[in-house]
């Protein structure tokens, strides 16, 4: 097992009719915190990440918001 690799993948359901939204975040190095983001497969920066999601209105610094579920 390789401890010095790992990713995060969030699915958002899109609008009907609509594409989904998956934002991939991969970790790298826990030394240097290399990283890196895709948005439905392509390569993007973590400002183009946040202005994604501000479009989408969620407030990633609100956990309750992002995971309703755990109220």
């Amino acid at each position: 097992m390789n401890k010095d690799k790992g990713s995060i993948e969030i699915e958002l359901k899109g609008p009907p009719g609509g594409r989904n939204l998956v934002i991939v975040r991969e970790l790298t190095n826990t030394m240097t915190r290399q990283q890196s983001f895709h948005i439905n497969g392509k390569k993007a920066s973590g400002t183009e990440v946040s202005q994604q999601v501000r479009e989408w209105g969620i407030q990633m610094d609100n956990l309750w918001y992002v995971m309703p579920f755990w109220r």
